[in-house]
């Protein structure tokens, strides 16, 4: 259902690319990896960040988290769901720019 993105296993990053994306698997993302690279539709950008408020334990009991903390989620070519991403932890990138943008993200 996902798969890690090779050049960067050894960074402890997943891409999840997986059609629909549920709670449980969002979880599973969140505390597997360092941080959540999400190319979906917004409602699943919706679901990653529900899931990253559990982690962190400021979910609230419906809509978008207001805080989301330590769980930083990259959100690819879907300028819509930014929106939905807390402030500093949101970003835009294409896949051209994404290794030179994560790895200076976990500097």
């Amino acid at each position: 259902p996902w798969v890690l993105e090779t050049t960067l296993v050894g960074y402890g990053i997943g891409v999840e690319r997986a059609t629909s994306l549920t709670l449980a698997r969002a979880c599973l993302c969140l505390e597997t990896f360092d941080i959540v690279i999400a190319e979906h539709e917004v409602e699943d950008a919706d679901m990653v960040l529900f899931a990253a408020a559990l982690r962190a334990g400021h979910a609230m009991a419906s809509g978008v988290p207001q805080s989301v903390q330590r769980v930083p989620v990259v959100l690819l070519d879907h300028e819509d769901a930014v929106c939905l991403l807390p402030a500093g932890m949101a970003v835009d990138v294409s896949g051209d720019a994404l290794v030179p943008f994560v790895l200076e993200l976990l500097r």
